[in-house]
């Protein structure tokens, strides 16, 4: 059971689904159940594994013996043409005969018509497959549910792989951050040679000081939320363990950042109170293929400053997050730094995930009007706030995947949608 967190709306309260639903005990959302069973993705797969497919797929219309229709025919035509050979000749050769007896002939001429086929074909058919599966499973720990796809397979010639999660790995790290010209200015004393232009974070878990802007972006741009999951502790009893669900790029940065999602209000934090701008998402632009970007609307209240002032009213900001070539038409051009391309194609050429940030003032949070404000009014005159570097290694097998099939005959295809450079080093 996983429960997310759920806000009824901006006024905080609003009525039931239905009357007849009484309200839930502690304020918590009213949840349906829409599928149960085996009708779920888990319950379809348990039942694949029980029972093997009783009609094994569209070109298998043998009732899931585990052989295609037309190899199958191919194969039963062969072995009539050569019985019909075999019948014909003995009958042009016996025929003359006064001696034979021609109704014994064409007995005899139907039994070998018959016997070429034998009986048994199916289960021999079947058989072979069966002692495929067997192989499969004793050599490579192969295990297919499904035989029917086993003639099939010795048709393949070709294996594409998508790139994110098969080929590299699930867990992206968050490698570095390439500030504007005069945060990386500052902060270039500290960053290695080959990363000359990143602020990087250590794998320790220690956090670079990045600037507000920077931050705001990496860390509000998202669109997370907690699940709350029912885990059972070591006494017996069942405990809530929380856990941030969503995309693994968006949650790898904001848990890098010391940062946290507040159940209900969607606020984003720093950990344990520390220093930093906390962002509460009001509105959403989802990301899209097309457009290769995702934009948010939010509102942040700064730290309190020092010497018992006051603190600083809250703001409205538009977060923007994309690929480096689509969000360049978005951004003012006296933010853009000189080496914004041959910054994010040296990281790119590395086998890197690189995506830009950049924001805009909108206002006070009290100011109305961008509810309803359209998505091209609000991606508009960003201000640059920095390039994202992710790494995404290789999995550990990946190599010797693709060597196995390759010395096997097959060619090997990667598809994927991510940047022309970082596929290119991927593949290589």
């Amino acid at each position: 059971t996983v429960l997310v967190d759920h806000r009824a709306g901006d006024g905080g309260t609003a009525s039931p689904p239905s009357r007849a639903v009484p309200p839930p005990p502690g304020g918590g959302p009213v949840c349906f159940v829409l599928r149960t069973g085996f009708d779920t993705v888990q319950g379809s797969l348990l039942r694949d594994l029980v029972h093997r497919a009783e009609a094994g797929g569209g070109s298998n219309t043998a009732g899931g013996e585990g052989v295609d229709s037309s190899d199958t025919f191919a194969f039963l035509l062969l072995l009539l043409l050569i019985a019909l050979l075999s019948a014909s000749t003995v009958l042009r050769e016996a025929w003359g005969d006064v001696t034979r007896n021609h109704f014994k002939l064409l007995l005899h001429v139907t039994i070998i018509v018959t016997a070429v086929i034998p009986p048994e074909l199916p289960m021999e058919l079947s058989l072979a497959v069966t002692q495929g599966l067997g192989e499969l499973a004793r050599r490579y720990q192969v295990y297919c549910t499904e035989p029917f796809r086993i003639p099939l397979a010795g048709l393949v010639d070709t294996c594409c792989f998508d790139k994110t999660g098969t080929l590299t790995s699930d867990e992206l790290r968050l490698h570095g951050v390439r500030l504007p010209s005069a945060g990386a200015d500052e902060a270039a004393g500290a960053a290695p040679a080959g990363d000359g232009d990143l602020v990087l974070f250590d794998r320790t878990g220690a956090r670079p000081a990045l600037p507000a802007g920077t931050l705001r972006v990496m860390v509000g741009c998202q669109s997370l939320a907690v699940a709350h999951s029912l885990a059972p502790g070591p006494d017996g009893r069942a405990s809530v363990r929380r856990e941030l669900c969503g995309d693994p790029l968006e949650r790898a940065v904001v848990e890098g950042c010391g940062y946290s999602v507040e159940p209900g209000s969607g606020t984003v934090a720093p950990a344990g109170g520390g220093d930093g701008p906390s962002v509460r998402v009001l509105r959403r632009f989802a990301f899209s293929s097309r457009l290769r970007r995702m934009t948010v609307v939010a509102a942040d209240r700064a730290p309190a400053s020092g010497g018992g002032a006051s603190p600083s009213p809250p703001r409205l900001w538009a977060l923007t997050k994309g690929a480096p070539e689509a969000v360049l038409p978005l951004l003012d051009p006296s933010s853009v730094p000189a080496d914004y391309a041959s910054s994010f194609g040296r990281q790119m050429s590395l086998g890197r995930r690189v995506l830009a940030l950049a924001y805009r003032d909108l206002g006070p949070a009290g100011a109305g009007g961008w509810e309803k404000s359209p998505r091209g009014e609000v991606e508009r005159d960003l201000t640059f706030a920095g390039l994202l570097v992710m790494d995404s290694p290789l999995k550990s097998d990946s190599r010797k995947v693709v060597r196995d099939l390759r010395a096997g005959g097959q060619d090997v295809v990667m598809v994927t949608g991510d940047a022309l450079l970082t596929a290119a080093e991927v593949a290589r």
